[in-house]
């Protein structure tokens, strides 16, 4: 599995579960009882975007990190 296609395949899982989260809360919402959303529904649209917050925070935060390694190693070979 190569670097580029674990990433994608990461963004695809957390928005689908964004979106599958959103939907479930919608269908409880509209479904009888109206206008009335039962607790696990909102436990599962939290767990949904715990996860999706995680998935983007974390590989930001490494892409950062890298990118800053990065450019200090390029600054160290310049000034040899």
């Amino acid at each position: 599995m190569t670097p580029d296609f674990k990433e994608k395949l990461q963004y695809i899982v957390a928005i689908c579960g964004m979106l599958i989260g959103t939907g479930i809360c919608i269908a409880d919402f509209i479904l009888p009882p109206l206008a009335e959303m039962h607790d696990t529904t909102l436990i599962l649209l939290g767990e949904f975007i715990g996860f999706a917050s995680a998935v983007f925070g974390i590989s930001l935060h490494y892409e950062n990190q890298l990118r800053t390694f990065k450019h200090k190693i390029e600054q160290e070979i310049a000034n040899k």
